[in-house]
This record gives C-alpha cells, sequence and structure tokens, in this order.
C-alpha cells in the first residue's frame, strides 16, 4: 500500500486487529485514505489463495481490475479473489475483512471463477444478512472458545456461500440462466483435467454435451475456450511454484502437472503473463517464508493468513 505525501506528512495513522476463527479470520482496519495494489508479482511472493469479503464500516474505495472498474461504499460488500490482481484507491476508511481459504469455498459456490470485485449492495436481504454476521462477529470476536469458533467458521462459510450464490439470481433466468449453468459445467472439466496436457476443445465438447460452437460462444466474453485453459494452468503454476512444500520440486514437473508438455514455451508463456519467470516467482515465494525479528517487523498477520 501507499499514501499520497500530504496524507504521509500530517501523522498518518493505521490500526489492524485481526482474529482467527477456525479457518477463517476476522481483521478490523482504521486509517487514512491510501492506494493498494495486488499485482502478478505480489500474489508470487504471498501465495495467497483465499477469497476476502469487505465491509465498509466508514468511507468508501474505487477499483480497477482485469474486467473493468468498481465502486464501493458504506453498507455493500466487495468480493476479493487474492489469486487476481488489483488496485484500489481508498478515502478515510474502517472495514471489516472476511478471510477465507479457497479450499474451504470453492466447492459450494456455483461460479467461484467470477467472484473476483463484485460489489453487493446490502439492499439485497441475502447481502443484509451477510452484513449484519460480520458485524455480529466483531462484537464477540474476542470473546468465543476455540470450539465455538470452528462453530462460528462453518456457519460463515455457509452463509457466505448462500450469499454469493444467491445475489447471482437475477443473472441466471431463461437463456442467461442456461448458459451459465452450462458454463459452470465446462469450468469444473476443464479444472478437473488442467494436468492433462491432451485434455482438447473435442472432449470438452462430448463430455459437456454441448457443440463446438456453442461452447466458444459461452467462453467469447472471457477471451476464448483456450486462452481461459491457458490461464487456468498458469495461475495453478503460480500457486504451485509459490508453495513452501514445493521449493525443491523441479519446475519441469510442476509446469507438466500444470498441463505444459514444453518447459521453455511454459517459461515463456509464465513470463509473458506475469512479468517474471517461474524461476523468480519461486524465489520471491520462498522469500516470504522468512521472518525478520524486531519489534517493528510483526509479521503474525501474514504468518496466520499462509497458515488458514
Amino acid at each position: 500500500m501507499e499514501a499520497d505525501p500530504d496524507v504521509r506528512g500530517h501523522d498518518f495513522s493505521a490500526e489492524l486487529e485481526a482474529t482467527l476463527l477456525g479457518d477463517m479470520m476476522l481483521a478490523r482496519t482504521t486509517t487514512l485514505g491510501q492506494s493498494w495494489r495486488r499485482s502478478a508479482s505480489t500474489i508470487a511472493r504471498d501465495g495467497m489463495d483465499h477469497y476476502m469479503i469487505q465491509l465498509f464500516v466508514e468511507g468508501g474505495m474505487e477499483t480497477d481490475h482485469r474486467n473493468g472498474s468498481a465502486s464501493v461504499g458504506e453498507r455493500s460488500l466487495v468480493v476479493f479473489d487474492l489469486s487476481q490482481e488489483v488496485a484500489s484507491q481508498t478515502s478515510r476508511f474502517t472495514n471489516l475483512s472476511l478471510i477465507i481459504p479457497r479450499g474451504s469455498l470453492v466447492d459450494a459456490l456455483n461460479m467461484p471463477d467470477d467472484q473476483h470485485m463484485r460489489v453487493l449492495p446490502g439492499r439485497n436481504p441475502l447481502v443484509g444478512m451477510l452484513i449484519d454476521h460480520m458485524m455480529s462477529l466483531e462484537r464477540v470476536r474476542t470473546s468465543v472458545s476455540v470450539p465455538q469458533a470452528r462453530e462460528i467458521s462453518a456457519a460463515t462459510t455457509s452463509l457466505v456461500a448462500a450469499c454469493l450464490n444467491g445475489a447471482m439470481e437475477g443473472r441466471t433466468q431463461g437463456k442467461e440462466g442456461s448458459a451459465a449453468a452450462q458454463i459452470i459445467l465446462v469450468k469444473r472439466l476443464i479444472e478437473r483435467h488442467l494436468g492433462d496436457s491432451a485434455f482438447s476443445v473435442a472432449q470438452i465438447c462430448q463430455m459437456a454435451g454441448i457443440s463446438r460452437t456453442k461452447l466458444y460462444s459461452l467462453f467469447e466474453p472471457l477471451g476464448g475456450v483456450t486462452g481461459y485453459v491457458r490461464e487456468r494452468r498458469l495461475r495453478r503454476a503460480l500457486s504451485a511454484l509459490t508453495e513452501p512444500r514445493n521449493q525443491y520440486r523441479p519446475i519441469y514437473e510442476i509446469a507438466a502437472g500444470c498441463g505444459f508438455t514444453n518447459e521453455s514455451a511454459f517459461s515463456r508463456a509464465f513470463r509473458q503473463r506475469f512479468g517474471f519467470s517461474p524461476r523468480e516467482a519461486r524465489q520471491q515465494g520462498n522469500s516470504a517464508l522468512a521472518t525478520p525479528g524486531g519489534m517493528l517487523d510483526d509479521r503474525r498477520y501474514e504468518h496466520w493468513l499462509h497458515h488458514l
């Protein structure tokens, strides 16, 4: 994050309180206006692959991302997919952030890859329920026991999934609903076969029961089906390269596990997409594991996030 020089020059302050609740984290942040950018290199360094649902109690935010821009005000929720890039600018604000690992939520979402930078207004009943729930969690978070936190975590994840799925109802009527269901089916097929380099458009059509023309039409807004598969493979490779457990695993083996048959072609595609090489991604990921000592370098928040 960064702040304008005039803001930094006038007693800049920020306060962050974070509480682990079972398999998720709730954080309250109060600070002055700032800019925040999550770039491909940042993603490589920290390896975060979580959903973050954010509620602005005071203030607001303007964001830019790969698919457009968005404005977030008070009494609205915004959803971040932390595996994707975003840039934002805020006013003075207080917000609550609910951070949930992808693995805890992804299977319960109808459209897990289409959540990034969704803005959900509080007038929607389900969104309003989730907002009230997040504010209730903020009030009780320091007094719950560990067993209670586990129960709260499971219930909250279910409510988040219901909210994110239910808030998409208006997009899935008639023909649009049929197309959305087909996209969900195809995306899940692709996800299951990302490591299969021979997985083809013909196989997708056969397994999904749709024509090639229909498949191309469905994925045209997403940059085409081939481009979508390539993007998912590259993002899986980025995640694997920054995993501590893979720090000694050969890069060619990771590439092969993500459906790439040629290491050189993989490296070129990876650099073109993220702006750095697979080897550099691994180095940046490993550097995030270091935890320097010192009173002014408290890394507990990062450490907790890594271990959610």
